[in-house]
């Protein structure tokens, strides 16, 4: 990702996501379906869902990059103009790509394994917390990623980037999501 993102930073807060929506997964499977031990075989959708995910962020991104030619009344279309176009035209395809990817791990819960059922269930929950997630964590990210290279390009020093009040916000909670 980090070759794709060209940075570090959006790279690793991109793969964080995968991680915010694991707790959002226990809690779900736990408390909602009732299912108090996990087995280890149902961490193993965690490769399914982490693929898929992957795909998820690309297609955003690359949807947010395809918004910087949109334009509204013959200019280049502001910001939340941008946000709305990238979630409308990637929001359909990826829920598609998702549901018909959660519904063949849901058919796992068919299952008189309990392992078998753990595992469609976990992967399938996981995936729409991910997807979720995806377009609402995802866009903001790249807001705030490309207003970071904006004032950087403006600002007299470019050894100095100091963190907006949202940024430092946005970084806190999911670090504390994750920690939880």
């Amino acid at each position: 990702m980090r070759l794709f993102f060209g940075v570090w930073k959006l790279a690793l807060l991109a793969a964080l996501q995968i991680l915010i929506s694991l707790p959002l997964m226990y809690w779900l499977v736990t408390v909602l379906f009732g299912q108090a031990k996990l087995s280890a075989f149902a961490g193993a959708s965690l490769w399914v869902v982490v693929g898929v995910s992957a795909d998820n962020i690309f297609v955003l991104t690359e949807t947010w990059g395809q918004s910087r030619q949109l334009l509204r009344d013959g200019r280049p279309a502001e910001m939340p103009d941008r946000l709305s176009w990238t979630v409308r035209q990637a929001g359909v395809p990826l829920f598609y790509a998702n549901a018909t990817t959660a519904v063949s791990l849901f058919i796992n819960c068919f299952s008189s394994l309990p392992a078998i059922f753990q595992f469609g269930l976990c992967g399938g929950i996981l995936l729409f917390v991910n997807m979720a997630l995806g377009l609402t964590y995802l866009p903001a990210l790249l807001v705030l990623q490309e207003r970071a290279a904006v004032e950087r390009s403006t600002s007299p020093s470019p050894l100095t980037l100091t963190l907006s009040p949202s940024l430092s916000l946005s970084l806190a909670l999911a670090l504390s999501l994750s920690l939880s």
